[in-house]
């Protein structure tokens, strides 16, 4: 039995290892792929630093509806995407990472962002109560499960 738990916690930290090295690799770059949906004709996007004010930090030229950016950040930053001709903005996080983005002229329609953990922890911190619920609930009931499983060995 004891042999049987030590194997176990064992293989725990080895994924735990081997998780954290991938992590670590990760992603060394940022790209920014995104789609504008307007009826206006648009030519410019920016991508902005939100720190003490906006720092502009490129630009890009869109071209049938899409734009991208590349480039690289030492830690996780606070963004903003701008389309030229639309006061409609998106704030995000610019990390190193694959992010897609759905920019919206409209008010009724929510821009989408897509990709980066510090944006998946923002989008789930604006999620209404129900919604967060839902995802507690359920991590919840798959930690009690591995527990009840790690027990019984």
């Amino acid at each position: 039995m004891h042999y049987l738990k030590m194997k176990l916690y064992n293989t725990l930290l080895i994924w735990v290892f081997l998780l954290s090295t991938q992590i670590s690799k990760g992603q060394t770059s940022y790209q920014i792929a995104g789609q504008i949906h307007s009826a206006k004709s648009v030519s410019k996007v920016y991508l902005y630093q939100m720190d003490k004010g906006r720092k502009l930090l490129d630009s890009a030229t869109i071209v049938d509806g899409k734009f991208s950016f590349k480039g690289q950040t030492a830690v996780p930053i606070a963004a903003s995407i701008q389309v030229k001709g639309i006061r409609k903005s998106q704030d995000l996080y610019l990390e190193n990472a694959v992010i897609n983005l759905q920019l919206y002229e409209s008010w009724n329609r929510p821009n989408i962002v897509i990709g980066g953990l510090e944006n998946s922890i923002k989008k789930g911190m604006n999620s209404t109560p129900s919604t967060s619920r839902i995802h507690f609930q359920k991590s919840a009931g798959i930690t009690k499960k591995l527990m009840k499983r790690v027990r019984s060995v």
